[in-house]
């Protein structure tokens, strides 16, 4: 931390000297697209990483060739009685693109530092979709062959609750860091309360879960008990999904398909709007009569200003409702 600080202090002091260069009477009249060029050129080394990861000299024949071609656009030119001019331009906007990337690298190492850090004690706890669906293959080939029961999870954390996590969270560490905090935090619950034969995997940015051996009973009571201690211990909200074999389905696509499906369904439910919950359960064959009086009871509800518990409440009726038919 003691290095960024002097870095950063050597590049302040650079830039006050390079752009107060006429004022400090040093011959040397810099053309105004100079600043411009310099400016934006900053600012990309700052803001896109893979700029920073280029090896130095690439990135400094790249930013010249590109200064030389911007000056002679829409500058005054390279010409020969200004060419030393030019020549004394190229090597300060190198000199400072160089101070800057080497700062922003250093940034960069100092936040994976932190969250290796925070993030250490809890590697292990998922794998990644494309690894763990293998293992769900396997599960559900077998509970095919050997006709025994086995469920799938969804897990989501709710846009609510996270955005209020991250106003305590973003003072120590970026956005994006207390997001993927607080989904290892997340991980972590659920690893916990899985058993051995259980497998936990992560997809983009949910979580999906093979249970063995659990009946659909089984499943809704683990996701009631996961849903309460990710309140309880993180102060966060979660949106499950779930669907069995061979109750509902019996491929994994479909499974997997149905489980989104429903996690998906859950998230509107908890926002008080039961619309794509018809609409779903229009797709999946609901009677008329049942869907209408779902959305009838939903829109009175919220016209007589039921509770958010209340209409989720309504919404898992729904949705037992749309599983029977």
């Amino acid at each position: 931390m003691k290095t960024i600080r002097y870095e950063l202090a050597g590049v302040m002091l650079w830039l006050f000297a390079f752009l107060n260069v006429e004022r400090l009477r040093v011959p040397l009249e810099t053309a105004a697209v100079v600043y411009g060029f310099l400016a934006v050129a900053l600012l990309a080394v700052l803001l896109l990483p893979w700029l920073q990861r280029l090896a130095l000299p690439a990135l400094l024949a790249a930013a010249g060739a590109l200064f030389l071609v911007v000056k002679a656009v829409a500058g005054p030119g390279i010409a020969a009685a200004s060419l030393s001019v030019t020549v004394a331009e190229l090597c300060c906007v190198l000199l400072t693109i160089a101070m800057v990337r080497r700062l922003a690298v250093a940034l960069q190492d100092v936040e994976q530092t932190v969250e290796s850090t925070m993030f250490a004690h809890l590697n292990g706890t998922t794998v990644p979709f494309e690894l763990g669906q293998t293992d769900i293959y396997r599960e559900i080939r077998r509970a095919r062959r050997h006709s025994r029961p086995m469920s799938l999870l969804t897990v989501s954390i709710a846009d609510g609750p996270v955005k209020a996590t991250f106003h305590q969270i973003v003072e120590r560490i970026q956005r994006d860091s207390a997001f993927r905090y607080a989904t290892a935090q997340v991980a972590r619950v659920i690893a916990e309360e899985m058993k051995d034969c259980d497998i936990v995997t992560q997809r983009d940015d949910h979580f999906v879960v093979g249970l063995p051996e659990a009946t659909r009973g089984d499943a809704e009571k683990l996701s009631q008990r996961l849903g309460s201690l990710v309140r309880e211990q993180l102060g966060l909200d979660v949106h499950i999904g779930l669907s069995t074999f061979p109750d509902e389905e019996v491929t994994f696509e479909r499974l997997l398909a149905h489980a989104e499906l429903d996690m998906r369904a859950d998230a509107v439910e908890s926002a008080g709007d039961p619309l794509p919950v018809q609409s779903e359960g229009a797709a999946n064959g609901t009677p008329n009569g049942t869907s209408n009086g779902t959305t009838s009871a939903a829109t009175n509800g919220k016209a007589n200003g039921v509770s958010n518990g209340s209409t989720k409440e309504a919404g898992k009726r729904a949705r037992a409702v749309r599983r029977a038919s």
